[in-house]
């Protein structure tokens, strides 16, 4: 923060926080807008770097090579994460909270097909090169979390009866809809054709069976999410 007080200040308001601070006083307007160009110059030295050859290779010759993953899914992920974080409040009976109109598009990778891409580049990949890792498609924030409903709907029908005030209702019931974050990008997009035409990887695990099979993981290793949360 180069010892500057209001800058440090603006980096540790809470993320629940941020809304009150751009809607309140100039002042706590002036330090959103300094956190605002913190990761624009975050974002252009970030584009720096991938556009020139990593300095472990510039310096000191070492053979490296980098992935860049979009959105990762499967078990055992940390609950603040959007999935196992709509299935725990989901097995609570807690409401689901959309934000915005839910229209934020993802692109989601089931992590084993992460680890085997990764390991693709490990053997094929070319010295100082970098690849994006990623399904190919993208998808709304509220299509996602209603096909998570869905699964929990068809895994765990005698869960939904506890979750609502009548008998099996569907979880997509606990959606609600809250106001935006402040700046909360409305899509995140990757071109990961390098990785599939120059080394030959592609996924392997389909979507919705991979998403399944995370949820019924979940369920299986409840006291698990509930010990993480």
């Amino acid at each position: 923060t180069n010892g500057d007080p209001d800058l440090a200040s603006w980096l540790t308001i809470p993320e629940a926080d941020q809304a009150v601070a751009m809607r309140s006083s100039h002042h706590q307007r002036k330090w959103f807008d300094r956190g605002h160009d913190l990761l624009r110059q975050r974002a252009k030295r970030q584009r720096c770097r991938r556009t020139r050859p990593p300095q472990g290779l510039r310096l000191m010759g070492c053979p490296v090579l980098i992935g860049h993953p979009c959105n990762l899914f499967g078990p055992g992920q940390y609950p603040e994460k959007l999935i196992p974080r709509v299935l725990r409040n989901c097995l609570r009976g807690e409401p689901i909270p959309i934000y915005g109109d839910g229209t934020q598009r993802r692109e989601w990778l089931y992590v084993k097909d992460c680890v085997d891409a990764l390991f693709t580049v490990l053997m094929k990949g070319r010295v100082g090169e970098s690849y994006n890792i990623g399904e190919g498609t993208a998808q709304r924030n509220i299509d996602l979390v209603r096909t998570l409903c869905r699964c929990l709907d068809a895994l765990a029908p005698e869960l939904a009866s506890k979750a609502a005030a009548h008998t099996n209702p569907p979880f997509a019931d606990l959606i609600r809809w809250v106001a935006d974050r402040p700046g909360h990008d409305t899509r995140y997009a990757l071109d990961s054709s390098k990785l599939r035409e120059e080394l030959g990887w592609a996924p392997r695990h389909a979507f919705e069976e991979s998403l399944h099979d995370t949820v019924a993981w979940y369920l299986a290793q409840r006291s698990w999410l509930e010990s993480r949360t």
